[in-house]
């Protein structure tokens, strides 16, 4: 269960840290981002995310021994689109917290419905399919299905191309939506 819950932990350690990092700024001022400042802090969480998921995945699964087929270089590759897609889907939430401390409301009804949809602890097959379809759409699921793949199952690359091409859109769309909202719209 645990490689299948780890890509959720950084999901939601993510989502804590940063809606209350925006959420924070938005209350103490009326902070409007420079470009600048968005891309220092989208890139900034991605480098110690990167670093994060790269122990967690490569030093701790081998020194806690879990089983894994290792796709070294498509895990090279999905950590930093991950990451990427989950960072704009947070910047994007945050900017509807009113509050720092809502991040943490918003952790406490996600973790176990995320977890769920996933098709880890039930399958999507067994699921009614609506649930199914909404199961999909989560970058959540999409992304712990390419890391059981991948850092597992030893997939190549290309098997997972499709996840990747889905999580690379919707954190472009995320991001934009990020973008417009903390810059243009009004609070």
């Amino acid at each position: 269960i645990f490689p299948a819950v780890a890509p959720l932990i950084i999901h939601q350690t993510i989502l804590l840290g940063l809606c209350m990092l925006i959420a924070t700024y938005r209350q103490n001022t009326a902070w409007r981002p420079s470009y600048t400042q968005l891309a220092g802090i989208f890139l900034c969480i991605l480098t110690v995310g990167t670093l994060g998921c790269f122990y967690l995945f490569g030093f701790t699964f081998w020194l806690n021994d879990y089983p894994r087929g290792g796709n070294f270089w498509g895990m090279f590759i999905a950590v930093p689109i991950f990451l990427s897609c989950i960072i704009a889907m947070t910047l994007y939430l945050a900017t509807f917290l009113d509050l720092p401390e809502r991040a943490g409301h918003v952790i406490v009804f996600s973790s176990i419905p995320l977890f769920l949809l996933s098709g880890t602890a039930w399958p999507h097959a067994a699921m009614p399919e609506w649930m199914q379809i909404l199961a999909q759409a989560l970058p959540s699921t999409q992304g712990i299905q390419m890391f059981l793949q991948l850092n597992q199952m030893g997939v190549p690359t290309v098997i997972v191309i499709p996840k990747l091409l889905y999580l690379t859109s919707i954190g472009l769309i995320f991001l934009c939506l990020a973008v417009w909202r903390l810059k243009f719209a009004k609070r």
